[in-house]
């Protein structure tokens, strides 16, 4: 009889679709590291994910909370998005390849259809 996942081994689960998903560019990296920082809070409640190190994750969406990422953006005016995202570019670029780094570590070590 198959165990049903625990809530952690869930958000584990989208932890991993989420790094794949920023990898093949089909999630922005200010998007899926909101995301991502959100999962990591809820899997670490329990107990930390042992081998990594979500620093970059967490001090990149930080980095980028005050700056409008998603559906905010259309209550903003063009004119002033044109600014931020000038602004969102140059936090994104600087974390950028940690970034990337962080996501293939993720979904090399937690992604069990890799093992």
């Amino acid at each position: 009889m198959k165990k049903n996942p625990s809530k952690r081994d869930m958000h584990i689960k989208k932890l991993v679709s989420c790094a794949k998903s920023i990898i093949t560019n089909q999630t922005t990296i200010p998007m899926g590291s909101e995301k991502m920082s959100k999962l990591i809070y809820w899997i670490e409640s329990d107990h930390p994910v042992n081998g990594i190190d979500f620093k970059v994750i967490n001090e990149l969406n930080f980095k980028l909370s005050k700056y409008p990422i998603g559906t905010e953006r259309l209550y903003w005016d063009k004119n002033s998005l044109r600014e931020q995202d000038v602004e969102i570019d140059k936090i994104v670029n600087k974390y950028r390849n940690q970034f990337i780094d962080k996501c293939y570590e993720i979904i090399h070590n937690l992604d069990k259809n890799n093992h």
